[in-house]
C-alpha cells in the first residue's frame, strides 16, 4: 500500500509541475508576442510620423491650418525652441539650449511623444534658410542637404530626431535627417 501511495503522491506532484510549466510557457508567449507587438507599434508611429508631416507639408492654401491643426491634435504636439539663436547666430560651434516654446505655433520644433519622455522632433517651419540652418540649431538637429544661401520650400522629413525632455529643457538623443527642396 505504501507504493502505492507513494506512486500516487509522485504522479500528483509530476501532474502539479506539468501544469504550473504549461502555465508559465504559455505566460512566456504572450510576453514575447506582447514585446513583438510593442515594438511594431514604434515602428509604425515613426512611419507615421514621417507620412503624415510629409503630407502635411505638401497641403497649401485655406485646407493648411486645418491640416496642422489635426496633425498637432493626432500626434499630440509639443513644442520647443532654441533660446541661444542670437549667440548660435554670432557662433555656430557654440552647443544649443532648447527649451519649451509659449505656444505650438511659435516653437522651431515639433515634438511627438514615444513614451513619458522620450518624443520623435520634426521641424517646424515653412520656409528654410540659413537662419534656421545656423541660428535655430537645425544643422545640429537634423543631416540635410542644405547649402548656405538657398532658401528651401518644401522640407521632407527622412527620419525625425529624437529628443528627451526634463522639466522643459530638451536634449538631443539622436540626430534626424530632412531632405530640403
Amino acid at each position: 500500500m505504501t507504493n502505492t501511495l507513494s506512486d500516487y503522491s509522485t504522479k500528483h506532484l509530476i501532474n502539479e509541475l506539468e501544469r504550473r510549466i504549461s502555465l508559465l510557457e504559455s505566460e512566456n508567449k504572450y510576453l514575447k508576442e506582447k514585446i513583438n507587438h510593442s515594438d511594431k507599434i514604434k515602428s509604425i508611429n515613426d512611419t507615421d510620423i514621417t507620412l503624415a508631416y510629409n503630407a502635411l507639408n505638401s497641403i497649401s492654401g485655406f485646407n493648411a491650418k486645418t491640416a496642422r491643426d489635426e496633425f498637432i491634435s493626432k500626434f499630440k504636439v509639443k513644442a520647443f525652441r532654441c533660446v541661444n539663436f542670437n549667440e548660435l547666430m554670432n557662433n555656430p560651434t557654440d552647443t544649443p539650449q532648447f527649451a519649451d516654446a509659449l505656444s505650438v505655433q511659435s516653437g522651431d520644433y515639433w515634438s511627438i511623444p514615444i513614451d513619458e519622455k522620450k518624443f520623435a522632433v520634426v521641424p517646424n517651419v515653412k520656409t528654410y534658410t540659413d537662419n534656421h540652418h545656423f541660428a535655430r540649431a537645425m544643422r545640429q538637429v537634423f543631416k540635410s542637404n542644405f547649402i548656405t544661401g538657398t532658401t528651401y520650400t518644401t522640407i521632407e522629413i527622412k527620419q525625425p530626431a529624437i529628443f528627451n525632455c526634463d522639466n522643459g529643457n530638451w536634449h538631443l538623443i539622436k540626430q534626424g535627417e530632412i531632405i530640403l527642396k
